[in-house]
């Protein structure tokens, strides 16, 4: 059974990362959320790959741009609280990697 994974910071250098090592190896990992900032296009190229329940964007300005880029049946979840919700709701996953700075992470990671 693969690995399940929410993803904050999906669009950053580090998250970027991370998607290249889920690319390589497709059956041990399996994306149910990611997240990002302000990247829509990175993000939503991602979504478009990697098939997530749910997408989050921090900037709530960018959720309807967001929207309109992405396949039907995926999640928009926008604002401050988007990241720390695809950390464990709905879709909770066994691993939350979370590749933001600490400070950005912890409201995340302490709700998940």
């Amino acid at each position: 059974m693969p690995t399940t994974l929410s993803l904050v910071g999906s669009t950053g250098s580090i998250g970027t990362q991370a998607v290249d090592v889920i690319r390589a190896a497709p059956d041990r990992y399996r994306v149910v959320a990611i997240g990002a900032h302000r990247s829509v296009k990175e993000l939503a190229a991602q979504a478009v790959e990697l098939r997530p329940q749910q997408v989050a964007i921090a900037d709530s300005s960018l959720a309807g741009q967001l929207a309109e880029a992405l396949p039907p049946g995926i999640e928009v979840l926008a604002g401050p609280e988007a990241m720390a919700a695809i950390t464990g709701r709905p879709a909770k996953p066994t691993t939350p990697l979370t590749t933001v700075s600490a400070v950005s992470a912890m409201a995340a990671m302490a709700s998940g």
